[in-house]
């Protein structure tokens, strides 16, 4: 496949199917080749009527969607075949008005991928961060400058060397207020209760994003006990053991049974053992710990218990907290942009396709479209 090419999706493992004929593009790459299997469909137009990056957004609409999963074979694993896809019908504007639709639908996500890219650039901050204070003890001293390299003073410990003033504790769980399991119930996508945190909304970024996260029914009664707040950790200990999260938000939500929550009586050290938790030293830990052949799984015990670590004092985990809170905030921010570059990209996409709102897209209709 060459770069740009757009394919589809064959089969789709999802209840909906709401990704079955989904498009996308073959990504850029000067050191990769790509192949396709029977699983997804490469698209090879015939006509010069219809523009490439107009078809892709044809094929990301609802009702495009529907006439694939309506004509799917498969209950539990659906397929659609090139003939079915083949078989849908469509309204095609001139290629001017196909040119600036498919411009603009495309630059709202190229945005939202330019956040992803600078989240990913912001978390790499963070972590390389950890190791230049916390491992190579490389913080700044009184005078700013690099603490080891300039001569800082160092004492002995069962981890080797540490920088005076610091200490080496013999479990995570010494700093812990609470370690706790989660809640058992099952997500739905209405707003029926809090948002539900699972381990899939947890092991895919270095955030979460909660535009993607469902919600659950709980009795007010037992909803505190599984309420998350502002700075807990969640780690995962089934299904992807040691994925580790931190919850930032400001919305109501509560975690699910394959987590379990952790909650430090001093949360200035929230981050500093987030970022612990993320580093080999922990999760090497983690790999020997996990029990199970077919499917890994921790406790609470092994996830917090037998791993010494080094407590840094309160001025350094002080300021450690709030330069990366401060690239965390961006995060977040960054996040809800894209929630909400999201949503006006899907409000237009059918209004376009449809014709009910014309381009060259006017202020008027930009606010029609988004609400």
């Amino acid at each position: 496949m060459n770069d740009g090419d757009i394919i589809v999706t064959m089969t789709d493992l999802s209840k909906e199917g709401d990704t079955l004929g989904y498009s996308a593009k073959v990504p850029a790459s000067d050191c990769h080749k790509y192949l396709h299997n029977q699983r997804i469909g490469l698209l090879c137009l015939k006509t010069n009527a219809i523009l490439p990056d107009f078809l892709y957004w044809v094929l990301r609409t609802k009702s495009y969607n529907q006439f694939v999963v309506g004509s799917a074979t498969g209950s539990t694993v659906k397929h659609t075949s090139p003939d079915r896809i083949k078989q849908f019908t469509f309204g095609v504007p001139s290629l001017k008005e196909q040119t600036f639709i498919a411009n603009l639908l495309s630059s709202l996500d190229s945005k939202i991928q330019l956040n992803h890219q600078m989240n990913c650039s912001l978390e790499a901050v963070g972590a390389a961060l950890f190791r230049r204070w916390f491992v190579d003890f490389e913080f700044p001293n009184q005078e700013g400058k690099p603490y080891r390299s300039t001569g800082g003073k160092m004492t002995d410990s069962e981890l080797g060397n540490i920088p005076n003033g610091w200490s080496v504790i013999g479990n995570i769980s010494e700093l812990c207020e609470e370690i706790n399991y989660g809640y058992t119930q099952s997500s739905c996508t209405e707003e029926v209760g809090p948002k539900f945190l699972r381990v899939m909304d947890i092991n895919k970024a270095d955030w979460i994003d909660w535009s993607a996260v469902p919600f659950c029914e709980i009795d007010e009664k037992i909803k505190s006990k599984y309420l998350l707040s502002e700075k807990d950790i969640v780690i995962a200990r089934m299904a992807d053991p040691g994925k580790i999260a931190i919850y930032e938000a400001k919305i109501p939500a509560v975690f699910a049974s394959y987590l379990i929550r952790i909650r430090l009586k001093k949360p200035i050290l929230a981050y500093y053992i987030y970022y612990l938790m993320k580093s080999s030293y922990y999760q090497n830990f983690i790999e020997g710990a996990a029990t199970g052949s077919v499917q890994k799984s921790l406790n609470a015990k092994a996830l917090t218990n037998n791993l010494p670590i080094i407590l840094p004092n309160e001025e350094i985990a002080s300021m450690f907290d709030s330069i990366v809170g401060l690239l965390r905030k961006k995060i977040n921010l960054n996040l809800e942009q894209s929630t909400t570059l999201s949503k006006i990209r899907d409000s237009l996409l059918p209004k376009l396709m449809s014709g009910k709102i014309r381009v060259p897209i006017n202020k008027e209709n930009l606010e029609m479209a988004v609400t």
